[in-house]
């Protein structure tokens, strides 16, 4: 096999837990945009202090190192900044398909055993039917409108009243994320994912010098939905490079497209049947690309 087939190793991998991607990319590019969100613009400095300030609201709620909090809700801008907030306490997040009808939310709920569940109001109906069959959670937290006996995640940021304490993470053996399989052989299961099994993962993407790499110019849309680890991923790399995420909460083809135009974007996480999609599509050579 001819030696240009091969690429030199880039071990050895940093060791650091996923929030310093975070912090890097603030410290570094503090006025950059890091999410889209339809006509909201969050830059890298307020994702840092929104994430933050919920891990403070967070400690003050409870949550300590190994406890999980759970997160249903499509994809959205706040998304990352409670993601990483969890993470700065040194809890766990549990992510939730909000596709999920109440006995799916509440087979993971009971599975993962979050004490605090955040949700999108949008998804009301399905948590109230899951809430009679699950046990142990002991508060909610609602983001995009209010949700019935729950704190917003507005009124969390703002009551927040000091810095949380550093915690001390171990990133090859604490536990980060907690997404479920997809269930193909039963129910779902919840798969263990350490702080550098995702981080070695981004190293592995971005420390590349090919095409697929992410720079920091990019502009990239995830319409892959933040609770599975493609597009989860996609979001820690991004942040990463210090790149621009524009988000869709679903996907629609005409939004897709001019959104491409709208943003300029430069780099695209796809599934084949999106990529099926725009090669039939009859609008393409419409459209600026």
């Amino acid at each position: 096999m001819s030696p240009s087939l091969f690429r030199e190793s880039i071990s050895d991998y940093e060791h650091i837990p996923l929030y310093v991607y975070m912090e890097r990319a603030a410290d570094q590019w503090p006025e950059k945009v890091a999410f889209i969100d339809g006509q909201r613009r969050v830059t890298y400095a307020e994702l840092l202090a929104e994430a933050r300030s919920f891990a403070t609201g967070l400690a003050e709620m409870g949550i300590r190192k190994g406890d999980r909090v759970a997160l249903f809700a499509p994809n959205c801008a706040e998304y990352a900044s409670i993601f990483f907030g969890v993470l700065m306490t040194g809890a766990i997040v549990t992510t939730l398909n909000p596709g999920y009808r109440e006995i799916e939310v509440a087979h993971q709920l009971n599975d993962s055993s979050p004490s605090i569940l955040v949700a999108h109001a949008a998804l009301e109906e399905v948590i109230m039917l899951a809430s009679s069959l699950v046990s142990g959670i002991r508060e909610t937290i609602s983001i995009g409108g209010a949700l019935p006996g729950a704190k917003t995640y507005e009124d969390v940021i703002a009551s927040a009243s000091r810095s949380i304490s550093e915690v001390e993470i171990d990133p090859d053996n604490d536990i980060a994320v907690l997404p479920y399989s997809s269930g193909t052989t039963g129910l779902t299961k919840g798969v263990m994912l350490s702080h550098f099994n995702i981080s070695a993962n981004v190293q592995q993407m971005n420390q590349r010098d090919e095409i697929a790499t992410f720079l920091h110019n990019d502009v990239g849309i995830l319409f892959l939905p933040l609770y599975h680890i493609y597009g989860m991923f996609f979001m820690i790399a991004s942040i990463a490079a210090g790149a621009t995420i524009t988000i869709m909460a679903r996907f629609d083809m005409e939004d897709f497209l001019g959104i491409i135009e709208r943003d300029r974007v430069t780099i695209l996480p796809m599934a084949p049947p999106v990529i099926l999609g725009l090669a039939n599509s009859s609008v393409l050579a419409e459209r600026d690309l």
